[in-house]
């Protein structure tokens, strides 16, 4: 007989099961999904999907409802990921030296295709990006520029170079090829819409293994989960091992293009959709993706999501990747950016720690870190002590009082963390009930809620999606009890 040894580790098994289980609840999904892989050898570090069974009870209830949860939605199901494929658009319109790091994009919201108007996330445009930028915001009108350089040849080129639309061949049954149009398919359209991520069904398994070789200096590898087959004889003694070593499949880009890749992606962290999944001294790189559901060939209009996040660490000296995904996560919380970037920080933290990884305080890009100030009148000294402490905001009082009458800045206003603000405890003076309107641009609606019944202001909604413009704008010194209107709207594709 014989035994398989697995590439699984088993901490970062429980780990990833851990982190889907709890974004599961929290989030009130359907499923998730997620996969963490060794991007220089393509080992399967952990794979996992929630809701699962219980081996030793497999079936559980109808019979129907058991045979969906043996399924492996990482392997066997196809979907849209969105955005996340942006990467796949940018690595590949640098490869052909279609573009370049400073080039410069121009976003007014749209974009006039064949004479259709494809719409970015942010209706009001972007205004003019670089190439770094535009993957930042997650622009799509940028990306339906690169379309239009790279035209369908070559980005079908691409989406063949690193794995799309067949199987990868990993060591596990029932993979899924995912669907790719064939080119006689695609028109303007159809190529403006695949360069921001619509229209191309894959798998996660497909997804990470071109993401490792984006950071594996263009390398493919091929993923497994198979590391050791040891064979035994009647009386269980070992005979033979057999080591499966890893499979290099091909060079996708170049490893100058992988080390821009990786900085525009770690810029994606620090600087843009992905901050919720930044740590301190760590190089991440990660990209975010918030999809319409794909329900029957039409896109869902009532609110089903796919939410992904994608992510390789570190960027300076790639590890691993990962990638997580929510299935219909809670319609008031289904941008990714809140909710698979943060699930994935917890899963990276954890295996950080596992691994040794030290942080590197002294070279890692510092992200733009801004807290609110909170609404801390008629509360002791020592409690706004407390709070300011642990928004890591600095403090100075003034007066001789007990209890806070007054601050400046005032609750609502964002500023950066080590700011010193000013306490006002003085006895002689009322208490002063005025407040800043927040910014709420790039919120979802229950931050933006939650922020403003904190400092006593009221909130009124038009659109869906996260906050992209207010009737008072932000600092705006406000009694409490105003009314701010905000406008949302769906973020990415």
């Amino acid at each position: 007989g014989s035994d398989v040894v697995l590439t699984i580790d088993q901490s970062i098994q429980y780990f990833t099961e851990k982190v889907i289980e709890k974004g599961l609840k929290e989030y009130k999904a359907k499923q998730i999904s997620a996969i963490v892989m060794d991007v220089k050898t393509g080992e399967i570090l952990a794979m996992a999907n929630k809701p699962d069974y219980d081996p030793n009870e497999p079936v559980k209830g109808d019979v129907t409802s058991s045979m969906a949860l043996w399924k492996n939605r990482a392997v066997n199901d196809s979907f849209e990921l969105g955005s996340v494929m942006k990467v796949v658009t940018a690595s590949a319109a640098l490869q052909e030296g279609l573009t370049k790091k400073s080039d410069t994009f121009v976003c007014n919201g749209s974009k006039n295709v064949a004479g259709h108007t494809i719409r970015c996330w942010k209706s009001g445009g972007h205004g003019v990006q670089t190439l770094p930028q535009i993957l930042q915001n997650s622009c799509n009108v940028g990306f339906m520029t690169l379309g239009e350089r790279l035209q369908k040849e070559k980005l079908h080129k691409y989406y063949d170079l690193y794995g799309f639309g067949k199987p990868t061949g990993i060591d596990y049954p029932g993979e899924q090829s995912g669907i790719i149009k064939p080119l006689k398919e695609v028109g303007p359209v159809e190529l403006a819409n695949e360069s921001f991520g619509q229209g191309i069904s894959v798998t996660l398994i497909q997804y990470i293994t071109a993401l490792s070789a984006i950071a594996n200096d263009g390398k493919l590898m091929q993923p497994h989960l198979a590391k050791q087959i040891v064979y035994t004889d009647e009386n269980d003694k070992v005979t033979e091992t057999k080591d499966i070593k890893p499979k290099f499949v091909r060079q996708v880009i170049s490893k100058e293009n992988s080390e821009l890749m990786r900085e525009m992606l770690e810029d994606v962290v620090t600087k843009g959709a992905g901050k919720k999944a930044y740590i301190e001294g760590y190089h991440i790189g990660g990209k975010t993706g918030t999809a319409e559901k794909a329900i029957n060939g039409k896109y869902d209009t009532t609110g089903k999501y796919i939410s992904t996040f994608a992510c390789i660490a570190p960027c300076n000296d790639p590890k691993i990747a990962v990638v997580l995904s929510i299935d219909e996560p809670d319609p008031s919380n289904y941008y990714s950016g809140s909710n698979a970037a943060p699930l994935t920080k917890i899963l990276l933290e954890d295996i950080f720690r596992y691994l040794n990884m030290e942080p590197d305080l002294g070279e890692n890009k510092e992200v733009v870190k801004e807290v609110t100030i909170p609404e801390m009148r008629g509360k002791s000294i020592a409690d706004a002590e407390k709070i300011l402490s642990n928004l890591n905001l600095n403090f100075e009082i003034t007066g001789s009082g007990s209890i806070i009458n007054d601050v400046n800045p005032k609750p609502g206003v964002a500023v950066k963390e080590n700011t010193k603000i000013n306490l006002i405890a003085d006895n002689s003076q009322k208490i002063n009930s005025d407040v800043a309107v927040p910014d709420f641009n790039e919120k979802t609606q229950k931050e933006i809620l939650d922020e403003a019944n904190a400092l006593g202001i009221k909130v009124v909604f038009s659109g869906d999606g996260i906050g992209v413009s207010q009737d008072i704008q932000p600092k705006t010194i406000v009694s409490k009890g105003t009314t701010v209107k905000v406008i949302l709207e769906k973020p990415e594709n």
